[in-house]
């Protein structure tokens, strides 16, 4: 048998080996798009999960802080009171100077001017 004759046999079993290699070789490259595909699922459930966790946190912080419904009291003003002492009476979880700036507003006060016999609406801070 000659070369050529060589050749032309192993022809076949060259073609078999080349289909083998590529048929591997695709699945290689499937399995590896298949692994990404994967990992890209796992980031974007990660990243919806984490964005969900911190969302949920800060939901619960603002509203464990909220009070849940605002009481007032009427204070008649005496002969003698100023809005430092009266808010002082009253700001139990505050600065006084928060508590005067919250009387202020909620009884329309500019100033720091009050009068004997004015009825005081003070929100009481739980």
């Amino acid at each position: 048998m000659n070369e050529n004759n060589k050749q032309i046999f192993d022809l076949p079993i060259y073609i078999e080996q080349l289909f083998l290699y590529n048929t591997n070789n695709r699945t290689s490259v499937r399995e590896a798009h298949m692994k990404n595909k994967k990992k890209q699922r796992e980031v974007i459930i990660t990243v919806i999960f984490a964005v969900t966790i911190v969302s949920i946190s800060l939901l619960v912080a603002v509203f464990a802080d909220a009070p849940e419904e605002v009481k007032y009291i009427s204070y008649i003003v005496k002969s003698g009171d100023t809005l430092w002492e009266i808010a002082g009476k009253y700001s139990k979880y505050i600065e006084i100077r928060e508590m005067i700036s919250i009387i202020q507003i909620e009884n329309n006060i500019e100033g720091d001017t009050i009068f004997i016999g004015q009825i005081l609406q003070i929100p009481i801070l739980e």
